[in-house]
């Protein structure tokens, strides 16, 4: 296991790193496990992207994060796992429970080389916020599991969040998705185990919602305004 805080001290990665290449110059990015032992931010200038190979695991410690970009310096996240070779983002914990590390957080992306396909994202929410908080961009987020969130939703979009989620299964928090600005487009996605709603849409959230599975839900399967109703069809639920 190699701890990428070591790698970058700053926690800042501020060029284009590989995990999971057996090819690489460097041992210590060949190997599948990885630690963040603090908080770790994909910054530039220019645009660096993290990429996270097939069966690659990054485990967090306790309360920490992962952040995609900041003010004027934007950063990708190319995560791209396959069937039974899924990339991990977990828990460091030897008895993990949902909470123990924060979120990754798509803040300022560039959104065409940022995907997260046939992941899994478990543990985290640790702020009460989300496992997954997109601001700005449309990052992919596809074939992939959400699960063992603490907190309020799984998945979080605010401000400019545009992502195309699709083909997810997203589970075990009170609400599945919670979308408070952008304009989401949200299908084929399989929401379960919740306590409040499956998918909440809020007045600045014109979403199109389709061929999503509901079953299981405590109160609703989807929380929506009156104004949004026109971008929601052929649910199951």
């Amino acid at each position: 296991q190699v701890d990428l805080c070591t790698k970058f001290p700053s926690g800042q990665i501020t060029s284009n790193v590989t995990l999971g290449d057996p090819g690489a110059s460097d041992p210590d990015f060949q190997g599948l496990e990885y630690l963040a032992s603090c908080s770790l931010t994909i910054t530039g200038p220019p645009t660096p992207v993290l990429t996270l190979n097939p069966g690659v695991r990054l485990l967090f410690a306790l309360n920490q994060r992962l952040t995609i970009g900041q003010t004027g310096n934007p950063g990708a996240l190319h995560a791209v796992g396959t069937i039974g070779n899924e990339i991990v983002f977990s828990s460091a914990q030897g008895t993990p429970a949902p909470g123990n590390w924060h979120f990754i957080h798509f803040a300022v992306i560039d959104s065409a080389q940022t995907i997260l396909d046939h992941v899994i994202v478990e543990y985290g929410g640790g702020q009460g916020e989300g496992s997954l908080i997109v601001d700005n961009g449309s990052p992919t987020i596809q074939n992939s599991i959400v699960r063992f969130t603490s907190g309020g939703q799984s998945i979080l979009l605010r401000s400019a969040a545009s992502p195309v989620i699709t083909g997810n299964t997203i589970e075990a928090a009170s609400r599945g998705i919670r979308c408070e600005a952008g304009s989401p487009l949200i299908t084929g996605n399989n929401f379960s185990q919740y306590v409040s709603y499956g998918l909440e849409l809020v007045t600045n959230c014109p979403a199109n919602v389709s061929g999503n599975t509901f079953a299981g839900n405590g109160v609703y399967s989807i929380s929506t305004s009156p104004n949004l109703v026109s971008g929601i069809g052929n649910n199951t639920f």
